[in-house]
This record gives structure tokens, sequence and C-alpha cells, in this order.
């Protein structure tokens, strides 16, 4: 069942938990029991992670989460401002968006945070909406990610497979490119799989289309 989101999607209602079988939230063999239990360990998990916020300038990352910080409100500003959801001064969700991220710096410090993980967060909180359960599929969407990849590997991989596809389906078009500079190298298309589409479609119209990506096996995604 889960496999066939790759050429249909799957409907609205649905797409939740669907999402969190495909992100490792919910374990597709586990009784709705046994899914409970685990929200609440991972919730818990969540929470100590919460205390790791530094609390004053005598933290030894003090400086280098304030810029951090800095960054995170301005791409949360700037993220889906005309959408109703995320939008306006003290909007909640735009401040959860901001607290995940945070707590995502201070998770994975290897990472920290780079401009555009907002972006993939804005599915994730329109389809799961609870802010701990959040947090852990896109700890995973992260992990499978480019931003998480030494030199941006799956990325490589990716378009590799995208040179192929216009190799074959549109020959001309490949041997155009093949003759203009470094065109083959498709930089114009690394936002698409660094974002997973995310500014190249409506929210409406993206969210089918992470069905298929998030169903798909790596390198693609």
């Amino acid at each position: 069942a889960v496999v066939s989101t790759q050429s249909t999607g799957v409907s609205d209602e649905a797409r939740g938990e669907v999402w969190r079988v495909l992100l490792k939230l919910h374990l597709e063999q586990h009784s709705h029991r046994q899914r409970s239990y685990r929200n609440t360990l991972l919730a818990e998990k969540h929470r100590d992670i919460k205390l790791k916020v530094p609390t004053g300038p005598e933290s030894p990352d003090h400086e280098a989460f304030k810029v951090a910080m800095a960054a995170m409100e301005t791409d949360c500003r700037r993220t889906e401002s005309s959408n109703p959801l995320f939008s306006g001064v003290d909007n909640p969700n735009q401040a959860c968006l901001k607290r995940l991220l945070i707590h995502y710096y201070l998770h994975r410090p290897e990472i920290g945070y780079v401009q555009g993980m907002s972006d993939l967060l804005i599915p994730l909180f329109t389809v799961i909406r609870v802010e701990s359960e959040i947090f852990w599929c896109f700890d995973t969407v992260m992990n499978r990610s480019a931003f998480s990849q030494g030199e941006y590997c799956n990325l490589h991989h990716q378009l590799a497979f995208l040179r192929e596809v216009i190799g074959l389906f549109l020959p001309g078009i490949y041997r155009y490119l093949s003759t203009t500079g470094d065109a083959l190298s498709l930089t114009c298309c690394h936002r698409w799989f660094l974002l997973l589409f995310k500014r190249e479609y409506s929210l409406s119209d993206l969210l089918p289309l992470w069905d298929t990506l998030l169903s798909a096996p790596s390198p693609f995604f």
C-alpha cells in the first residue's frame, strides 16, 4: 500500500499517517497502542532536546547560537509569507517553525542551520501538525537530504539520474546542453533537489509530489 503512493499519491485524510510511516515515525507493523507508546517516548526525547537551549551569554556556544537564531528568525518570517497559516505578526505557527529549527540545530550540531531548512519544514507542519512528531519527521527528512550529506553527495546522484533521463527522453535537448558550456552540470536544477521542489510548486501541488518523493528509494531521496 505504501509503495502505491509513488504513482497515485494519497488522500488528504490519509496523508498524515502515510507520511508518519514513510518517515519511520510509525512502524507499519505496529498496532495503534504501540504507535502511541512510541510517540510518548519520542515526545519525551524531544523535551530533553529543548532543555539544551542556551540560557545566557555564559553558555560556550552563545555567540554561534545567536547568529543561527537571527538567520532562523529571518527565514521563518520570509517562508510562506503569503500563506495565512504562517503569515502575520506573532503568528504561533511561525513561532513553532522557529522552535523546531532551534531544536534541530541543538540536536544535530554537526549540521547546524542552513538557509532553506525552513522550506522543508513547511510541508511537514502542514500535514503532521503535532510539534514533537513534526520534529522527528523533519530529522528523518534531513538525514536523507542533501543538507546532511558530505559534499551534497545525494544531490550529485540525483543530478546524474536527471541527466540520464534527459538523455533518454529528450536526446535533442541533451545534445544541445552538451555543447553549451557546462550546462549539463544542471546548476539551475540544484534547488529542485535540495528543497524537494518546495519553491517550484504551490503547497497544494507539492504535497502529492512529496507522497512520491518520501516513498522513493535512496539515492533519489
